[in-house]
């Protein structure tokens, strides 16, 4: 019985770091030192989910998040906590954090993390959620509605175009449109559309705002099309021609 005993105990300690090796799957246990609110742990678990592709389960009572990844993933999860796990008093900083990641295709991403200054409603916040996935492409986009954050994942090309529409949209209400004009995307080396924010002049309701944006849609078969009601803005994005035939339909439309 026992050479029985010492040949299962050689075996079993053999196994463990050869599993180790093989998967390079690590757990660590982060602790939430500003975060009390069960609804905002919710958030940062989906966020972390998300952005690090990891498997993540939150304890609301213990404010811990056990989050189990590689060594890369876990690092990429630590940075994003710094970034989310903040006294909610904390002003946003006005340059977005940014993280690069390697997605499980090998492509270069990043991650960044935008804080928001004017869009602070929960409302606003989903607008410009559903808007950047949208018009950028990018699904990997969540908001934190604690600290009036945005955290998205994707290529350089969408990051640019998401910075491009929150630059244009996170201002005081009330105060004058910055239209920048229109900005490419290219979907292949061949195809490319053009992205637009048309700002209304009238003081349209929600319920207005999005006849509008309806009838945009049905008029030019364009389904990228979505309103943020703090700017009384519509974000679109099609060919050259839609846009141009989008802009005719608006001003006749902005009454």
């Amino acid at each position: 019985m026992r050479k029985i005993a010492i040949v299962c105990l050689t075996v079993c300690l053999t196994i463990v770091p050869f599993a180790t090796l093989a998967f390079g799957q690590i757990d660590r246990v982060f602790y939430l030192s500003h975060t009390d609110n069960p609804q905002a742990q919710m958030e940062i678990d989906n966020i972390v989910r998300a952005m690090a592709d990891v498997q993540a389960t939150h304890d609301a009572t213990k404010k811990t998040l056990t989050v189990q990844g590689t060594p890369e993933q876990i690092a990429l999860v630590e940075w994003m906590l710094s970034e989310l796990d903040r006294p909610a008093a904390a002003l946003p900083s006005p340059v977005p954090a940014i993280h690069p990641y390697r997605d499980e295709r090998g492509v270069d991403q990043v991650v960044r993390v935008f804080g928001m200054a004017y869009a602070v409603s929960p409302v606003s916040l989903q607008e410009l959620t559903n808007m950047v996935r949208s018009i950028t492409d990018m699904q990997r986009v969540f908001p934190y509605n604690s600290l009036k954050l945005l955290v998205m994942r994707g290529e350089a090309e969408q990051m640019a175009m998401a910075d491009w529409l929150i630059q244009q949209l996170d201002r005081p209400p009330g105060s004058a449109p910055v239209d920048t004009g229109t900005r490419e995307i290219h979907l292949t080396r061949t195809i490319m559309q053009t992205a637009r924010v048309l700002y209304l002049t009238h003081n349209q309701s929600p319920q207005e705002l999005q006849v509008i944006v309806n009838r945009l849609r049905e008029a030019t078969k364009v389904q990228r099309a979505y309103p943020y009601n703090a700017q009384r803005a519509i974000a679109v994005r099609g060919s050259s021609d839609q846009i141009a035939a989008i802009e005719r339909l608006v001003k006749e439309l902005d009454r």
